[in-house]
């Protein structure tokens, strides 16, 4: 079972890696859209 964990273990944190920049960026895209319909 611990050699399960220790293989999935970098799979896992470079998922939650991708998740995180995606995270990031959906979040930065709704920030812009909502300044720019501030703006206007």
């Amino acid at each position: 079972m611990v050699e399960v964990v220790i293989f999935m273990l970098p799979i896992i944190i470079s998922l939650y890696k991708a998740i995180l920049k995606i995270g990031h960026s959906l979040w930065l895209c709704c920030e812009v859209t909502l300044k720019s319909i501030r703006f206007q």
